[in-house]
């Protein structure tokens, strides 16, 4: 072994050996950074494209904010499970003024615990569709909704869009007509054609629900399209 050898092995490597060093591996990350952004470019155009097939469109939410909207179905959801224990429950959904990447409108939901409660959150929405608060003893068939226009507060949450409150139309703002059926659904009394026009997801909900009763021999009764101008301007139901 030659003494430079030894004096290398005794004094370790010189300030230069470590700029060597540290410059060598600065090139070896940019190298695998600009390697990984080469193939995830290149694996753009061999992405898979989701669509939501239910909804025949790409799946997207709606804006957020206020938009114009019309009841198109009322499905009584039953007693379901949820954090706070066993609730019935009632969802509402909305035909919006604003097209999907198909062309259809948006239909945005909202699910509540089936009490016009004035504390209640679907009590407090429907109190702020119609004007006015439910009056103590006040009976509500939440069927009558069906085709009513309505003003939406849009909020993104997640995933997903939902309804923050819901108020009548502002005057001079035109109801609109919906595309699509109207769809009710009545635990007492269910409508089979009706549930056949649902969701499998929400078709396995309603399932579970230990009211859903009635004979799939019983003659159905859909629900009759309610006109955007049969109701009163001042409180739409």
């Amino acid at each position: 072994m030659r003494d430079f050898d030894i004096y290398a092995q005794l004094v370790g490597p010189s300030e230069a050996d470590w700029r060597q060093a540290e410059e060598s591996e600065k090139q070896r990350v940019e190298f695998e950074r600009a390697q990984a952004a080469a193939q995830k470019s290149a694996s753009k155009g061999n992405s898979m494209q989701l669509v939501n097939s239910s909804a025949g469109g790409d799946f997207a939410n709606p804006t957020p904010g206020t938009v114009n909207a019309v009841c198109t179905r009322v499905i009584d959801r039953g007693t379901q499970e949820t954090n706070f224990g066993p609730k019935r429950q009632l969802m509402i959904s909305f035909e919006i003024d604003e097209q999907r990447n198909d062309g259809k409108r948006f239909m945005v939901n909202t699910v509540c615990t089936a009490s016009i409660h004035p504390k209640s959150r679907l009590g407090g929405l429907l109190a702020g569709w119609r004007g006015k608060p439910f009056a103590d003893g006040e009976e509500f068939d939440p069927k009558v909704l069906l085709g009513k226009p309505a003003l939406l507060k849009l909020v993104e949450n997640g995933d997903y869009g939902n309804i923050a409150s819901m108020s009548k139309l502002p005057k001079g703002m035109s109801a609109m007509d919906p595309e699509g059926d109207l769809v009710h659904f009545d635990m007492a009394e269910p409508d089979w054609d009706a549930f056949a026009t649902l969701s499998e997801n929400l078709q396995a909900t309603l399932n579970k629900a230990p009211e859903i009763g009635g004979s799939k021999e019983k003659p159905a009764t859909q629900s009759a399209p309610v006109a955007a101008g049969d109701f009163d301007d001042d409180i739409p139901f």
